[in-house]
């Protein structure tokens, strides 16, 4: 049996932008979270959710290189399930099998179900299994993204510029959210905010023909609820690989992938803000997009 190892490790990459990915990390901990979470999902938490991110990631590639592509659908957009099964289907002509893990470095399943019974009482180990087994993840960015009436996120662009109904849904829900971040809006959850509704005070016009935007054409439009995208960037642990196996002849590969990644994740928002949490319950996150 061959047995071919590389090792993809950027360190310029990861030198240069890890100052970039820190400041990126620290506005989204503490300007663009805790403005969600007054105006939103008063239950986000952006440290809960850079670790169900990591590990959502890691069970997305696990079933990808099992070929459980059920559950790679389940976990992703119809988008990036396509890209999946795409470069899977690939794989599969070629007669190659993946694996994907650290078990030869002390990381398992196994691993971490023992650590939960033999460490209740430590704290900070049992953090780091939640975080991830496989890899580190760090909320970078949350943004307001339009919704889809299938449910399939990405069938058409996030932010059309010719739309006007949607730019100006965008505009009057991002003032939402300072405004009840900054507590100009005081209790929030007093009168919750509709956020597929146009007030007539927001549909005048400035004298511009051109500009002007009615509850009517709004409606016309069919707006819908919004989506929340969340974007994290995340770094397998060292020891972490990639294995091919080439069934027919034997040769086995083995890829540390040291580069920065960025997973997306976006849920869809209910039509009145904040949220309750039965109402972000119903809604999973899913994977939007990998770079």
């Amino acid at each position: 049996m061959r047995n071919h190892r590389v090792v993809q490790n950027t360190w310029w990459e990861a030198l240069t932008l890890t100052p970039v990915y820190a400041l990126r990390a620290t506005n989204a901990k503490w300007v663009q979270a805790r403005a969600i979470k007054e105006a939103i999902d008063q239950e986000f938490d952006p440290d809960v959710f850079s670790k169900q991110a990591a590990s959502a990631r890691d069970e997305v590639l696990k079933a990808y290189a099992a070929n459980d592509m059920n559950r790679v659908r389940a976990m992703c957009t119809p988008n990036v399930f396509a890209a999946f099964q795409e470069s899977r289907i690939e794989y599969t002509k070629n007669n190659l099998s993946l694996t994907y893990d650290g078990r030869d470095v002390g990381v398992s399943d196994d691993d971490s179900n023992d650590s939960d019974d033999s460490n209740d009482s430590d704290d900070s180990t049992h953090e780091t299994h939640q975080d991830s087994l496989l890899c580190t993840a760090k909320l970078i960015d949350l943004r307001l993204a339009r919704g889809e009436a299938d449910g399939n996120s990405g069938t058409r662009p996030d932010d059309p510029e010719d739309d006007l109904s949607w730019q100006t849904q965008l505009t009057r829900c991002r003032s939402y959210v300072d405004d009840a971040a900054s507590g100009k809006r005081g209790d929030v959850s007093a009168d919750r905010f509709d956020s597929t509704a146009l007030d007539e005070a927001d549909g005048g016009s400035d004298g511009d023909s051109k500009t002007i935007v009615t509850a009517q054409t709004v409606a016309n439009k069919n707006n819908l609820p919004l989506r929340l995208v969340a974007t994290v960037f995340v770094m397998d642990h060292s020891g972490v690989k990639w294995r091919i196996e080439d069934t027919v002849s034997g040769t086995v590969g083995t890829t540390e992938d040291l580069r920065i990644q960025e997973w997306s994740f976006t849920r869809d928002l209910p039509a009145r803000w904040p949220a309750s949490a039965d109402e972000m319950e119903t809604a999973p996150w899913r994977v939007e997009h990998v770079a």
